[in-house]
Order: structure tokens, then C-alpha cells, then sequence
């Protein structure tokens, strides 16, 4: 008699191969899918974890991924069309091309599973955005004769299927832990995708069950300028969500949200802050900020931004994480400046091109800053760099016991950025990650000299700094406990000489170097990877 191990262990062993929440790639999914063809009993225990969050896997999918990674994606669209009764896909195609002569579609075979019912975690941006004609014929079911699709039709018509895919996506998925949603138009006015109203019916319909309860992560954003082009109904639609999740969504962890269009969402958006336990992270994003304004006056976009900036205070005890991307603190009020200064166990800070950073002085010189663990900082306006400076030299001096991680992300031009080296000398000695832009080999040695406990450090190298000369002197500085260093943006090769040079100045001084990528225009030829497996260390390039 054959024994097997119960579900749950199997699940907690399989969970070790593959975990759907830390995976990242399309690659990690290769050991549990081996899983499922071993047999039955395993097929049936490790499907829901590979279905779990199937379209994470493809967030970063783009014109220059590996052709294997495009080509899963669309057989995973094709795998769930199967999902849907081969009678409702007819049903369109029929509709739109010859409803008054059917076209005879061959028998499909069942799909194994109901695959929609095992999803946790359902991102809606990445079906609209990246299903192209052009890869018809792998994600269109093979009951669909494409060949007798006209081609002006076919647009709509491949969207009008899509549409359906999440409608059944929506309605047959359970217990959602992250939902993503993305709001697209089209130039075609006969292309309609009305995401807002199928999961307002999906999801609050009294006759069905509450699928997000236990939602922790809801992230939400409008392409491109597509806030200037929805139709009302769509964007009131999008209102009513926010409000309903208010109600039926207490336990929410992750926040974002990418663009206010209207005082009603910015509303809906504040009921939904306020009514969450213990959210810990909240991304604010004008995304598109300049196409924001094409129908809608500056002034009232920051009136909106202060409504919700006025709400942040009710998750002052909890929240830990807090990113601005694209937003102008110009007419802040004094209100949202006193929500700011509420929060109180902040441990990351992101700003992200924003404007009139002047105007949060008296937030980042409050006591409640001084916990801050991470500064992610990308300057607007380069030519501005000064008043940026300024307003960070202010969290410099009141983080410098705490800050243990700092990355600034700027184009570097002539002198700017000097003042930020010499700040960062002065004050944040216990960095152990930093990201820098272009420096010169004095100004990387004096960050050297300051920064002894660095781990990770990444800076670009700017020319004229006779690197060949420096950089076998620069390895004396390097701080013992740095595990990984990358130079970025070199439009120079580093002669292998000194290359060999500053490993071996490292590893003799008993640095814990164990990867070193070197990025740019010039490619390093093997004698570099030679030289850095004699020293135990990977090089990247």
C-alpha cells in the first residue's frame, strides 16, 4: 500500500522550492512546475501555490525580455481563456464579426483545473498593457480560427476577450491578498474597457461572498494621460471602489496609489486610509504629472493631495514606509504639514522628483524623523540641486544615528552634488548601503574614509578622473565589512593592470568582497573575470 505525506506537509516542502510571495521571476516557478508532472497527488497539492500569483512573475516583461519569458506570458492567458465556457468566447467573436453567420468553431478540450480559483494575488494592469496582436496565435484559444478575423476587427475584438478574462478572473478568484489595478484607454473609440465597473460587480455584490477581507496590498495607478480621456462614469466607478473597500477591507498593509483625478476619488481615498488597522506602507504618485493638468487647474490637484495628506495622521502608530513620486508640496497646507510631523515611526523615505521641497523643512527637522532607517532621494529639477541640497542637509543632521541606507538618484553636472559628498561625510557614519552618482576619486575616497561600515556601495565613475592611477590606491580605503561593490556608467575601460591592482589591495586588507559589476559602455573581455576568480570574486559587467 502506497503512503503519502499529507497535503499540508507536501505544501510546506513545496513552499521551500517555491514561494509565490518572495519569487520574482518566471524562472523561480521551473522547481514547482516540475512538481506538478511527477504525479497526480503532487499535481493537485502544487497547481494552487504555481496559480497563486501567476502574474507577478511577468511585472517587468517588455520589448528587450527573453523570448521564453514573452512566450509563457501568453501561454498563461491562453491556459486561463480555457477557463471560460467556449460558448461565451463564440458568443463575442460572433457579435463582433458575422452576427448574422455564425462561425463553426471546433470542440475544446477541458482545462484541468479552474485555475482563476486558486488566485491570491490579481494584477489587471499587465493583461491590457501587454497582450498584442502580434502574439495571436499562441494566446488566442486554439478553437479560434484567426485566420477568419479581419484585421480592422481584430483589435477590439482581441480586447472585448480580454475584457471577458477578467471579468471570469474577478468573479471565480478567492481570498485576495494583492490586487493590482491599472486604468487604460485607447485611441479607438470602439475599444471599451470598463475595468472599474466589472470589479465593482465582481466584488460588492451582496449576493456573493467578500472576496477581499484579508486584501494587503492594493496598488493602483492610471496610464499615461489616461485621466484626461475616462469617462465620467468610469472614474465615479473608480470612487465607489475606494469607498466600498472602506467598508469590507480592514487589513490592509500596502498602499498605492498613482494619480487623483477628482475631489471624489481624493475623498474615497481618505475613507480608505482611515478605515485600515495597521496600514505600514503608502505610496502617493502623480504619475504623469504634467499630462494631469491638461483639463485640471495645479491648484486644485494639490487641494486634492492636501484632503488625503490631512489622513495620513489616523496611521501615524503604524506606518513605517512613505513614498511621494511626482508631486509638488507647493500649496501645502498647514494641516497636512501637522499630518506629516504626526508620523512618528517612519523607517523609509522616498522622494521621488518632487517639487518645492522647501515647503516640508519643518517636517524633516522634527524629532519624529530621527528613526529613519532609509532615504531614497531623485531630485526634480537637477539645475535646483541647491535648494534640494538644503532641505537634505536638514534630514542628514537629524537621521545621522539612524540612517542606514541612502540612494541618490541624479544625472550629476560640473560641481553639483559636492556640498551632498561632504554632508554625507559629516554626518552618516553608519551607512551600511549607499547609492552615488558620478564621483571623482577624491570624493569616493573621502566617503571611503567616513563610511566604515558600509556593505553594498554603487557609484558611477566620472571621466577625468585618471582612474587608472587612483583606483589601486582607492582599494586601501575600502572599508573591510563591504560585501559588493558596482561602478556604474563607465565610458572608459579601467586598464586590467589596475583592475588586478585594486582586487588584490582589497583582499589583502581583509575586505569581505565577494561581487564587483562594472557597467558602461565598454565591455570587460575575459582576461577581467579571470583576473577576479584568481581573487574569489564574481565580477558582473
Amino acid at each position: 500500500m502506497t503512503s503519502f505525506l499529507p497535503p499540508e506537509c507536501l505544501e510546506k516542502i513545496f513552499l521551500i522550492l517555491y514561494n509565490p510571495l518572495t519569487a520574482s521571476t518566471n524562472t523561480a516557478t521551473k522547481d514547482i512546475h516540475a512538481c506538478t508532472l511527477v504525479s497526480r497527488y503532487w499535481c493537485n497539492v502544487s497547481t494552487p501555490l504555481l496559480y497563486s500569483y501567476p502574474f507577478q512573475h511577468f511585472a517587468n516583461l517588455n520589448s528587450k525580455s527573453q523570448q521564453k519569458d514573452v512566450q509563457d506570458y501568453y501561454k498563461l492567458i491562453r491556459t486561463l481563456l480555457t477557463c471560460i465556457p467556449q460558448s461565451e468566447i463564440e458568443e463575442i467573436i460572433n457579435s463582433k464579426i458575422l452576427p448574422n453567420e455564425p462561425i463553426s468553431f471546433s470542440l475544446k478540450s477541458s482545462p484541468t483545473f479552474d485555475y482563476g480559483t486558486f488566485f491570491h494575488g490579481l494584477q489587471l494592469g499587465s493583461i491590457f498593457s501587454k497582450v498584442h496582436i502580434d502574439h495571436d496565435k499562441i494566446w488566442m484559444p486554439s478553437y479560434i480560427p484567426t485566420d477568419t478575423i479581419p484585421i480592422r476587427l481584430t483589435f477590439e475584438l482581441y480586447y472585448s476577450i480580454i475584457n471577458h478574462l477578467v471579468k471570469y478572473l474577478s468573479e471565480f478568484c478567492k481570498n485576495l491578498t494583492i490586487l493590482e489595478i491599472k486604468l487604460f484607454t485607447f485611441n479607438d473609440e470602439n475599444v471599451q474597457i470598463k475595468l472599474m465597473e466589472t470589479l465593482l460587480n465582481s466584488f460588492f455584490d451582496d449576493s456573493k461572498e467578500n472576496k477581499l477581507t484579508g486584501l494587503k496590498s492594493l496598488y493602483f495607478a492610471i496610464s499615461g494621460n489616461a485621466g484626461t480621456q475616462l469617462m465620467t462614469k468610469e472614474v465615479s466607478n473608480l470612487s465607489k471602489f475606494y469607498a466600498n473597500l472602506s467598508s469590507f477591507t480592514k487589513n490592509l498593509e500596502s498602499l498605492h496609489n498613482g494619480k487623483i483625478i477628482s475631489l471624489e476619488q481624493a475623498n474615497a481615498l481618505s475613507s480608505l486610509i482611515s478605515s485600515q488597522k495597521r496600514l505600514k506602507s503608502i505610496t502617493l504618485s502623480q504619475e504623469d504629472f504634467f499630462y494631469s493638468f491638461t483639463r485640471t487647474h495645479n491648484i486644485q490637484v494639490f487641494e486634492f493631495y492636501n484632503v488625503v495628506f490631512n489622513t495620513l495622521r489616523t496611521q501615524s502608530a503604524w506606518l513605517e514606509k512613505l513614498e511621494f513620486t511626482l508631486l509638488s508640496f507647493q500649496y501645502l497646507d498647514q494641516e497636512s504639514l501637522d499630518s506629516l510631523c504626526s508620523l512618528k515611526n517612519l523607517k523609509e523615505l522616498k522622494i521621488m522628483k518632487c517639487k518645492f521641497l522647501d515647503k516640508l523643512k519643518v517636517w524633516t527637522t522634527h524629532s519624529h524623523l530621527s528613526g529613519l532607517q532609509v532615504l531614497e532621494f531623485t531630485p526634480d529639477n537637477y539645475t535646483q540641486l541647491h535648494v534640494d541640497g538644503d532641505w537634505l542637509n536638514k534630514i542628514f543632521q537629524f537621521t545621522s544615528s539612524s540612517l542606514k541606507k541612502l540612494i541618490l538618484d541624479f544625472k550629476r553636472e560640473i560641481d553639483q552634488g559636492f556640498q551632498l559628498i561632504r554632508l554625507i561625510s559629516l554626518h552618516l557614519h553608519s551607512l551600511n548601503y549607499l547609492v552615488l552618482p558620478k564621483l571623482y576619486p577624491t570624493e569616493l575616497i573621502t566617503i571611503l574614509k567616513s563610511c566604515i561600515e558600509l556593505v553594498y556601495l554603487s557609484t558611477g565613475l566620472l571621466e577625468g578622473g585618471q582612474w587608472d592611477q587612483n583606483l589601486p590606491s582607492i582599494s586601501k580605503f575600502i572599508p573591510n565589512s563591504v560585501e559588493k561593490i558596482q561602478f556604474r556608467e563607465i565610458h572608459f575601460l579601467v586598464d586590467n593592470r589596475t583592475f588586478e591592482l585594486f582586487l588584490k589591495g582589497c583582499i589583502n586588507k581583509g575586505v569581505k568582497l565577494q561581487s564587483l559589476e562594472m557597467t558602461g559602455k565598454k565591455k570587460l573581455d575575459q582576461k577581467y573575470y579571470d583576473i577576479a576568480n584568481q581573487f574569489g570574486v564574481k565580477l558582473i559587467s
